[in-house]
């Protein structure tokens, strides 16, 4: 139950988040871009760390964390893709 919930919010969280994302990329900022990654990054790791880290020992839930950004971040980027690419064409 707990993947599934983490992976949830991780795959449509920027969706969710696509009219912040579109006004962050317009701005061209790099201080903007990487607040909203970091949002990104601090709500996927809070959403695995509250679906099943906090069963595990210390040591396995850092792991879980550190897995759970590996695959979010690259996916946000994807998504920011994505969006800019609507918002051009």
């Amino acid at each position: 139950m707990g993947v599934l919930t983490w992976l949830t919010i991780t795959l449509l969280a920027p969706w969710f988040m696509a009219g912040a994302v579109r006004r962050t990329l317009d701005r061209e900022s790099n201080g903007a871009n990487a607040v909203l990654l970091m949002t990104f990054t601090v709500l996927s790791a809070a959403a695995a760390w509250l679906s099943w880290g906090r069963l595990l020992s210390v040591d396995s839930a850092w792991f879980v964390i550190v897995i759970a950004v590996v695959i979010s971040v690259p996916y946000f980027g994807f998504v920011c893709g994505r969006i800019n690419e609507t918002r051009a064409g």
